[in-house]
C-alpha cells in the first residue's frame, strides 16, 4: 500500500514569502509614502492582501492630508467673510479626516511597537530621599 507523502516542514510554522510585485509600492503613492510604505513593509514583513491593500488605502490619506496641509498652508487657516469676519478655511475638516483615516489605517494594522521600559505597567516612581520618613519612627 502507498504511503502518503509527508510535509517537509509544518505550513503554520513557516512565513509566506512576499510575491516580488507586491514589495513594489502602487504608483498612484508620492515619492514620500512609497518611500514610507516600503519601510512599513519591510519591517513588519507585510505580505497579505488585506495588509497591503489596508496600507495603501493609509498612504492614499496620507498623500491627500499633505496635499491639503499645502494648500492651506498656502492660503493660509482662515480667511475674512464678506462681512469681514474671520472664517476657518474650508479644507480643514477635509484635512482633519485624511489624518484622521491615514492613523486609523495604520492603527488597525495592529503592528507590534516596541516597549519603553522592560516590565509591564507604569514605571517606577522616583523617591525623593529629602521628605522620606524613616520606618519605626515617631508618630
Amino acid at each position: 500500500m502507498p504511503t502518503r507523502r509527508q510535509p517537509d516542514a509544518d505550513p503554520t510554522l513557516t512565513m509566506p514569502r512576499p510575491r516580488s510585485d507586491r514589495a513594489v509600492p502602487p504608483s498612484d503613492l508620492s515619492a514620500d509614502a512609497a518611500r514610507r510604505w516600503s519601510a512599513i513593509v519591510a519591517e513588519f514583513a507585510v505580505v497579505d492582501a488585506a495588509g497591503l491593500e489596508l496600507l495603501h488605502a493609509a498612504f492614499r490619506s496620507y498623500d491627500l492630508s499633505q496635499t491639503l496641509a499645502a494648500v492651506i498652508a498656502k492660503d493660509g487657516p482662515t480667511f475674512r467673510d464678506r462681512f469681514a469676519q474671520p472664517r476657518s478655511h474650508p479644507l480643514l475638516p477635509a484635512l482633519r479626516d485624511a489624518r484622521a483615516a491615514y492613523l486609523h489605517a495604520l492603527r488597525s494594522m495592529n503592528f507590534d511597537a516596541t516597549p519603553t521600559h522592560p516590565r509591564t505597567g507604569q514605571p517606577p516612581k522616583a523617591i525623593d530621599l529629602a521628605f522620606a520618613q524613616p520606618r519605626g519612627g515617631k508618630r
